[in-house]
């Protein structure tokens, strides 16, 4: 016996990537790291619109050395961590979880200085539109901090640079109902 699950919208066809059959990774995947995807897909800023192709935005499924150069140059969302320090509250029906997310900047350029200060620009670019339209809504959803490392040249032949930018989400989620995209 198999089952299968059956969505019926009136919007049009249903993507996977909008929601998932688990309230958790709707909550954790879909709305964050999805959602940063999204939003520097669809973002006006020069750097994003027209120096990193919208096809160049992917989550990092894989962030090998030959699928991270494969554009020139990217941008890969991880989600790379999820914790509830607090624990659940309310007899389990809310938790907050605090979400670990990382963008790496990936580019190839004529030489390592290139390299280095195309991705600077464009961790900058995607911070500013990040800290400007996510984590707004202060009583679920907030942006509680970022640090940006930035990579070194450690070899003389090395024109390839990954600049990398952790972002930190607390977010109230309620499990007595099904997460929503909003």
């Amino acid at each position: 016996m198999t089952f299968h699950t059956v969505y019926i919208s009136e919007n049009g066809a249903f993507d996977p990537d909008e929601m998932s059959l688990s309230d958790y990774t709707t909550a954790t995947l879909v709305q964050t790291a999805f959602g940063i995807i999204n939003l520097l897909r669809d973002s006006k800023r020069l750097m994003l619109k027209s120096v990193v192709g919208s096809d160049a935005i992917n989550y990092g499924y894989d962030v090998s050395s030959n699928m991270a150069t494969r554009f020139n140059p990217s941008i890969h969302v991880l989600m790379r961590r999820v914790d509830a320090p607090d624990g659940f509250a309310l007899a389990g029906a809310t938790a907050e979880y605090i979400f670990t997310v990382e963008l790496y900047f990936v580019v190839k350029g004529t030489d390592y200085r290139s390299s280095y200060r195309l991705g600077m620009d464009l961790a900058g670019e995607a911070l500013d539109e990040i800290y400007g339209h996510t984590g707004l809504k202060g009583s679920t959803d907030s942006l509680i901090g970022h640090d940006l490392r930035l990579d070194s040249r450690l070899d003389p032949d090395d024109t390839i640079c990954i600049h990398t930018l952790s972002l930190r989400y607390m977010r109230r989620v309620d499990h007595t109902r099904r997460a929503s995209l909003s």
